[in-house]
Order: C-alpha cells, then sequence, then structure tokens
C-alpha cells in the first residue's frame, strides 16, 4: 500500500528514490506472492519456512495489487525498462483473473474456489484494475468486458442509500484455508472506497463501452 504513496512523491517531487523504492517493493511481492503458474498472488508469505501459510489466491488480495499496479504506473510511467516486470506481473494477473469471474460479474473469496462466497470488494478492486489498464494501452480492449460485468455487479449491490453490501471483513491471513469463507460479510469502507473507483474508471469509459 505503501507503494502508491511513495509512486505519488515521485510523480509530484520528483524523488528518484522513491521511484526506486517502489519497483523494489513489487519486485519483492512478485518473488514472494506471485504463483509461476497462474500469475495470481497467494495471501501471505513466511520467511522462516519459505511457504504461504494456507496459500489462498486471496480475492481482496488480488484487487490490492492490481488496483495498485495501474495506480503506481499511471504515477512512474510505462515507458522506463525497469517498470516492465511491473506491467507483465499485471498481465499475467489479470488474463487468469478474467477466467475466474463468473456471470453475474462477481470475484469468489477464494479466486480460483467456487464454493466460496463472492464478495464485493474484490470485484471492484479487480474491475477497476481492468478499465484503468485498457485507458493506460497496457491490457487489450477485451479487458472491458470484465470491468463493465463488474460494474453491473457494483450497481447490484449499491443499498437505496449509497451503501455496498457484500464487502467481507478484515480477513488476517493467519488461518486455514476454510476460514477464509467463514470471514463475515458486512459494509466497509475500502468496500465502498473500492467502488467509488470503479465507477469513477466507467465513466471514462463510457462512450466506448455503449457501442
Amino acid at each position: 500500500m505503501m507503494g502508491i504513496v511513495l509512486a505519488d512523491w515521485y510523480q509530484v517531487f520528483g524523488r528518484q528514490d522513491c521511484r526506486d523504492e517502489v519497483v523494489l517493493q513489487f519486485s519483492a511481492h512478485q518473488c514472494c506472492l506471485q504463483d509461476a503458474r497462474t500469475g495470481l498472488y497467494r495471501h501471505m508469505y513466511e520467511t522462516t519456512s519459505d511457504g504461504h501459510m494456507a496459500g489462498v489466491f486471496w480475492g481482496r488480495g488480488n484487487g490490492w495489487m492490481a488496483a495498485s499496479a495501474v495506480d503506481v504506473l499511471e504515477a512512474i510511467g510505462v515507458e522506463a525498462e525497469e517498470h516492465q516486470p511491473i506491467i507483465i506481473s499485471f498481465r499475467r494477473q489479470m488474463e487468469t483473473v478474467r477466467k475466474l469471474q463468473e456471470p453475474d460479474g462477481m470475484f469468489h473469496t477464494i479466486l480460483d474456489d467456487k464454493t466460496t462466497y463472492r464478495k464485493m470488494s474484490a470485484t471492484a478492486a479487480l474491475g477497476y484494475a481492468a478499465l484503468k489498464g485498457v485507458r493506460m494501452g497496457i491490457l487489450d480492449e477485451e479487458f472491458l468486458v470484465m470491468g463493465r460485468k463488474a460494474t453491473d455487479a457494483a450497481l447490484d449491490h449499491i443499498q437505496a442509500d449509497g451503501v455496498v453490501d457484500n464487502a467481507s471483513s478484515g480477513t488476517s491471513g493467519f488461518i486455514a484455508y476454510d476460514d477464509y469463507n467463514q470471514i463475515p460479510i458486512s459494509p466497509r469502507l475500502y468496500g465502498q472506497a473500492l467502488t467509488i473507483l470503479l465507477m469513477t474508471e466507467y465513466l471514462c469509459h463510457l462512450e466506448t463501452i455503449a457501442r
């Protein structure tokens, strides 16, 4: 999460050390958490065992990584050679994520486990990343479909008072696999914020998606 702040500092103040730290942080996350086969991110890395605790591809965690990638790349730029590993990693992740989206636009709390519940926070973050990735020229336009479906799902989960429902509560990585499916569902500020990001990005594509 700090990477976005550092990227903004680089953009505003030209701090090269901030940009270098962002690139280093993404490299560390990719090395420790990104699955070589699927491109998805595990929830946690445990240094003493060189393992991943329950080893799940947590939906909101993958959403954080994808949304952070596009926001960071917007700030530091996509042209530099040293930024290409972030772009390549993001594309690999999103290619797999797109295949795991349900017909109603939602994603599961464990992305590749259809027996786990579907949640709005993961859906909003991944939909936002898809739409923004297209706008930035990082993803192909076919990802607009994924973003539109996520937006439709979000509209179905906004209550009359504007509250976004179906966002899971805080999720510790120090839990067993089956416990991920027991995390309570309730409105959360991050679910609200991620949905606002998704809706804002959707408006940038409104004419394109309508066609």
